[in-house]
């Protein structure tokens, strides 16, 4: 796949993202796909686990949007930096919703496979900065202020 044609799915993936279609996201991976995501215990394996993960993002955050700042793409990888915003109305791994807003800004790397369907995929993002963003944990700055 060329470099014009990798941006251009990595597009229409945040696309997805944005239009709430955990199916759409998960359909541009290959069926035996592997995602990290560093909020993820272990790598995500196989198109319907990597459905399920995106799904548990989608219900904790319904107002969930990415905004991708900047997109590069160098051989068969593809890379994203993106911001994403929303409000935990939803379940979040253990914690019930805080109905607070948070911003998290990260980046995703994808290697495409054959085909235009992505073969890996790893998100790099702050967890702690999100849990202390909703309430979770307190903000170390400020026990020594």
């Amino acid at each position: 796949m060329d470099r014009e044609a990798m941006l251009r799915r990595a597009r229409e993936a945040t696309d997805a993202w944005n239009r709430h279609d955990a199916a759409a996201v998960a359909a541009f991976a290959a069926e035996d796909a592997t995602a990290r995501d560093v909020g993820a215990p272990e790598p995500i394996r196989g198109r319907a686990a990597i459905q399920a993960n995106v799904q548990a993002y989608m219900t904790a955050f319904p107002d969930l949007h990415i905004e991708v700042v900047s997109a590069t793409c160098d051989g068969e990888r593809v890379v994203q930096e993106w911001v994403a915003t929303g409000t935990q109305e939803g379940r979040l791994m253990t914690l019930e919703p805080t109905h607070r807003q948070a911003r998290t800004e990260g980046c995703t790397v994808t290697r495409f496979g054959a085909g235009e369907q992505w073969a890996e995929s790893a998100m790099y993002w702050s967890p702690l900065a999100l849990l202390m963003q909703l309430g979770a944990l307190a903000d170390p700055a400020a026990a020594h202020a």
